[in-house]
């Protein structure tokens, strides 16, 4: 498992190299948009050398993908990993332009096996449940719905397209790989999260709820195994009002029935510019916020979130 999980951390870093990250359609770094590296791909395994001509310290770059290769002509927006049954391991890079699917079993030579074309689209995000993948853009196409079952065989297939709960628009998707909840975060104003259920039908994940008191950008959910809310899921977004930067925040949300989530607590910070997204410490106890416009350059922020109806700013 640490070997699978390194190996899929690589292949982020490595393909995230070519990526451009931008949050919102009115977000202002928009406006400072760069263009992608589009010098030759570099693997260890083949090119030999030394990281590929970029310079480290304490790290080994195993292979770096550029964007001529996994979307000419296009940039970089999201990836995420996938483990297929047999164990071997997938990156899965979302660009502008679709998304690309590669082999990273040998990170020291990773192969592109296949793409997918979506609506063209800055913002574009992806996330897995068993055998399927689930990938939405702020740009319009609902939720695209890839079968990964053949994918040894290099073939993945796009199965279903899921255009209900309104605007067509998503900004970024979660999933609880417990349950198979997946959440459409943002897509415009005000908009919050919509709800479907993967595990009751993976190939069309019926809309079961949403909730919109505020816009979210990204959000993480965990059902927890122990504790007073062993058994439920719980929702840690990250966002405001209007676009997310008006009176930005972390809210903590029950979503074990998403048809009727409650809101159990909410934290704000000082000086906070856009709550952007966060991650949840492995004994649910700590949230760690990145904030991307505070004082002109991004920050993280830690939070005490051991009672999620009473979520506290720490530093």
């Amino acid at each position: 498992m640490v070997q699978k999980t390194l190996n899929l951390l690589t292949a982020g870093c490595v393909l995230a190299l070519a990526a451009v990250s931008v949050a919102h359609e009115d977000d202002p770094k928009a406006t400072q948009e760069r263009t992608p590296y589009d010098g030759p791909s570099w693997r260890s395994d083949v090119d030999g050398g030394l990281a590929g001509g970029f310079d480290f310290d304490g790290i080994g770059l195993l292979a770096n993908l550029t964007m001529p290769e996994l979307d000419p002509g296009q940039e970089g927006a999201d990836c995420w990993g996938y483990v297929s049954p047999s164990g071997r391991e997938y990156a899965l890079m979302t660009t502008t332009g679709g998304t690309s699917f590669v082999e990273i079993t040998n990170p020291g030579n990773p192969q592109v096996i296949q793409y997918i074309d979506g609506p063209n689209c800055l913002w574009r995000d992806i996330k897995v449940f068993g055998t399927y993948c689930y990938i939405v853009s702020d740009c319009g196409g609902g939720i695209q719905v890839v079968s990964l079952q053949n994918i040894d065989s290099g073939s993945v297939t796009l199965v279903n397209t899921i255009t209900t709960g309104g605007t067509s628009n998503t900004h970024n998707i979660a999933m609880d790989p417990d349950t198979g909840l997946i959440a459409r975060c943002g897509g415009g104003n005000n908009l919050g999260l919509r709800f479907y259920d993967a595990a009751a039908n993976p190939v069309s994940p019926p809309l079961v709820g949403d909730w919109t008191p505020i816009y979210v950008h990204d959000a993480q959910l965990r059902t927890f195994d122990t504790g007073p809310f062993a058994g439920q899921t719980l929702a840690y977004c990250c966002g405001g009002t209007g676009n997310g930067s008006g009176s930005t925040r972390l809210a903590v949300v029950n979503v074990t029935n998403p048809s009727s989530p409650v809101l159990l607590g909410e934290a704000y910070y000082p000086g906070s510019a856009y709550c952007h997204q966060g991650w949840l410490s492995e004994d649910g106890n700590t949230f760690y916020v990145n904030d991307e416009l505070y004082s002109g350059q991004s920050s993280t922020f830690i939070f005490d979130v051991s009672d999620p109806t009473d979520p506290s700013f720490v530093t």
